[in-house]
């Protein structure tokens, strides 16, 4: 009984350590969607990402979301097209580059590679991981109502949280969402 107790006990303590809900101890991402992430929509249970095909970076070969992106991260859907996406892509770059996490800039459109790496470089964003989906099927998939539009990726690669429209991602909300995202 001792060892069962012991076991039942470990997993819980394992299962909480990458629980979006907070309660190893750390603010739960629901506890975070204040002052710029008040919109933040944060599942009660995560789930699987989208099953949509997109490019990362240079290729041509399409791969399923899952595939290219691996959690713990976050997934920024933009357009160059997009005022309010061009807004806050360098805060989007500096929060990777200040808490470590992976931000994939996912472009809805069907410009090249390098035109849309240049864009990001030109905008300060050039720490930013670039998918492209020029089908536009993840806003699709998300039914979203326009862009842009950020996922919170959990350590399992489950889509734990969503968020439409710009948010100034250098915020104290938005570090500590990030330092939530990745365990710490």
């Amino acid at each position: 009984m001792t060892r069962l107790l012991a076991l039942f006990t470990a997993s819980l303590m394992l299962a909480s350590c990458n629980d979006p809900s907070g309660s190893a101890g750390g603010p739960s991402l629901q506890e975070l969607a204040t002052g710029t992430l008040e919109k933040l929509e944060v599942f009660p249970a995560p789930r699987p990402l989208p099953e949509v095909m997109i490019t990362a970076g240079d290729e041509e070969a399409p791969v399923t979301l899952a595939q290219a992106v691996q959690g713990p991260a976050l997934v920024n859907l933009w357009a160059t097209w997009c005022a309010p996406c061009v807004k806050e892509l360098p805060s989007l770059a500096e929060l990777s580059e200040q808490t470590g996490l992976p931000i994939y800039a996912v472009a809805i459109e069907r410009g090249k590679a390098a035109k849309l790496s240049a864009f990001l470089e030109q905008h300060n964003a050039s720490a930013l991981t670039l998918l492209r989906d020029p089908d536009q099927a993840l806003p699709v998939a998300l039914e979203a109502r326009g862009v842009p539009v950020t996922m919170v990726v959990d350590a399992q690669g489950r889509f734990a949280a969503y968020l439409e429209g710009e948010a100034n991602w250098m915020e104290v909300e938005a570090v500590s969402l990030a330092k939530a995202v990745l365990g710490g």
